[in-house]
């Protein structure tokens, strides 16, 4: 369900030097080391870009894949990158705070409970990847909500986009 009016791009990483410090700017990476610990990887980064007319998203963590037992310590971590304004109106990204600590994931039935992630363009939302959120609708005839996800996590887990294979070896 990557949505009908939505582009993705993933291993931003690999797409210009700029993205490559996005996932260590000062400002990030020591939120993200105090969420899970200085031996943090970086999983994945992807461009999520939401189109006038895309649909409301489903309800989801990013720790969806995690077989562990909820709630419990953080493994993953996201920070959210808005390169344009997020709104209500645009598709700004909807969170149901104090969700990462539910003792399971989410149901469909209870994005009532989600509200919408207001920020400005250059802003930057740092949150726990077992917190419920989802793409917003955009109802706005011309205006593209563009972002960067940028997930990390534990050392010991297995990232979600492989650098090994999906980066050349001076990046």
């Amino acid at each position: 369900a990557e949505g009908k009016a939505a582009l993705r791009i993933y291993n931003m990483l690999a797409k210009a030097r700029i993205f490559q410090e996005m996932p260590v700017h000062e400002k990030v990476l020591p939120l993200v080391e105090r969420v899970l610990d200085p031996e943090c990887l970086l999983s994945g980064m992807t461009a999520i870009d939401i189109g006038p007319g895309e649909t409301l998203q489903g309800l989801h963590s990013d720790e969806i894949v995690m077989t562990v037992p909820r709630p419990h310590l953080p493994l993953m971590c996201v920070a959210m990158w808005a390169l344009t304004d997020f709104t209500e109106a645009n598709g700004g990204t909807r969170i149901v705070p104090d969700s990462h600590l539910a003792d399971r994931e989410a149901k469909q039935s209870e994005i009532d409970q989600a509200i919408a992630l207001e920020m400005p363009a250059g802003s930057v939302c740092v949150f726990h990847g077992g917190l419920w959120h989802s793409g917003g609708p955009n109802s706005t005839d011309e205006e593209w909500r563009l972002g960067v996800n940028i997930q990390y996590c534990q050392g010991y887990i297995r990232q979600q986009q492989n650098p090994y294979l999906g980066l050349n070896r001076e990046v």
